[in-house]
């Protein structure tokens, strides 16, 4: 960890943090993400190495603990700050509850009143007012916005220039044009190349397609997409609100491949299960 922190520094990051909330199995078998959250002293011992190897800020993200009956996150935040950490963002969920139940924000505040560092708060941010509610009520310094910035990518304008945005379907088109862009300045534009940025839209287009005008405060939990607010009002906008196979493919097709704006036929009623992370051939 403290030569992963050395390589983010000579990269020219500004902070590193250290991860302590991801919940995927394939991350806390191998006993990281929120794994350590039952280990407090691995934790500070960590921030410890990686303070003595930078001199960027290190910071630690968490969740309440494990399971929600066991929270752990008083503990492993006060060892990690002993430790040297220069922050400490809290997502309130437990890592059994993953994203299913609303963020704890008591438990936000709970640890702002205890820490000395700066605190940051997590879950369930879907605007600036949110943003704004969330840091009189808790005390926290900030908030992290996770999930709803990739529904709609354009949260931190609206944060910068506090005012709701609720674009149109060609300006959400177009958010899709400029990721598929970056994509293909990352990866190349050979058909290797493509076939990453075919992978990595299909990945993004599950939350892309979460953006609905109106979403209630629900919207941000639900998997079903009638709670994430009105009914596209078009047949372009009404495919970029899917992410199943047929709505995937014909979207690599026509904004990866160059081909014909033809959206598929509607989805079967009631299906919302997205495709992951293949590639279409």
């Amino acid at each position: 960890m403290a030569e992963a922190a050395r390589v983010a520094q000579d990269s020219g990051a500004d902070f590193v943090d250290v991860n302590l909330g991801c919940p995927i199995e394939d991350a806390t078998r191998r006993g990281f993400g929120a794994a350590l959250l039952n280990k407090a002293s691995r934790v500070a011992a960590i921030v410890e190495a990686m303070k003595s190897a930078v001199s960027i800020p290190v910071t630690v993200k968490l969740r309440l603990g494990w399971s929600s009956e066991k929270p752990t996150f008083l503990k492993v935040a006060v060892a990690a700050e002993q430790a040297g950490a220069d922050a400490i963002a809290l997502h309130a969920r437990s890592r059994a509850q993953r994203y299913r139940r609303p963020a704890d924000w008591e438990r936000i505040a709970e640890l702002a009143a205890v820490l000395k560092v700066p605190v940051i708060g997590n879950g369930d941010v879907l605007g600036w007012r949110d943003a704004e509610r969330r840091m009189a009520a808790s005390g926290c310094a900030s908030v992290m916005v996770g999930r709803w910035a990739l529904a709609k990518p354009w949260i931190f304008r609206e944060f910068t220039e506090r005012r709701e945005i609720e674009p149109d379907t060609e300006a959400r088109l177009a958010v899709l044009r400029r990721y598929v862009e970056l994509c293909r300045e990352h990866f190349g534009d050979d058909e290797q190349g493509r076939e990453r940025v075919r992978r990595f839209l299909v990945f993004h287009q599950d939350f892309f397609r979460r953006y609905r005008r109106g979403a209630g405060t629900g919207a941000v939990n639900s998997e079903d997409p009638r709670d994430w607010g009105e009914a596209p009002r078009d047949d372009i906008e009404q495919w970029l609100c899917r992410a199943d196979r047929p709505a995937c493919e014909a979207l690599c097709r026509w904004l990866v491949d160059g081909g014909s704006a033809e959206p598929p036929p509607p989805a079967e009623a009631g299906e919302i299960r997205a495709v992951k992370t293949r590639a279409f051939g």
